[in-house]
């Protein structure tokens, strides 16, 4: 059963209200988790529902970009247990499921690594560009006096 089937309207209503939408964002604009947060394994933020769940596993501590991600794609929490869903967007408070993305947790892993080498090394090469167009000390070579030439 899917977890839409298995909470009030008034606790969905709920959820739904605690997000804002940006104007702008990677692939469509980022749903802004404005609910309690909580800092992650990796010290970002992220958003959370206490709530009790019908017939569910106990579970009153949950991720609303989990929940997000469940509600949306019609699916119920233990179709992610142990599933990292992954933030496409690299914003820990966003809701949106269209940023979202189901991965294994060495896939997650995997992929996080990737981003972080990119990020690297986009990061040294534009050090490498701007000490190529720097001078000794940083400074560019001074205007040289015509001298009547």
């Amino acid at each position: 059963m899917a977890l839409i089937d298995r909470i009030s309207t008034a606790v969905l209503m709920a959820f739904w209200e605690r997000i804002e939408k940006q104007e702008k964002g990677w692939d469509g604009p980022c749903w802004i988790w404005t609910g309690a947060t909580s800092p992650g394994k990796n010290g970002n933020a992220y958003g959370y529902v206490r709530w009790a769940v019908h017939g569910g596993s106990g579970r009153s501590h949950l991720y609303a970009h989990r929940v997000a991600y469940v509600l949306a794609n019609g699916l119920d929490l233990s179709d992610i247990d142990g599933k990292d869903i992954h933030h496409k967007c690299g914003y820990s408070l966003c809701v949106n499921p269209k940023h979202h993305k189901s991965l294994t947790v060495s896939g997650h892993a995997k992929m996080s690594n990737i981003a972080r080498w990119e990020e690297e090394k986009a990061w040294q090469e534009t050090v490498e560009a701007q000490e190529a167009t720097r001078q000794p000390f940083g400074y560019p070579d001074p205007p040289q006096p015509d001298c009547g030439k």
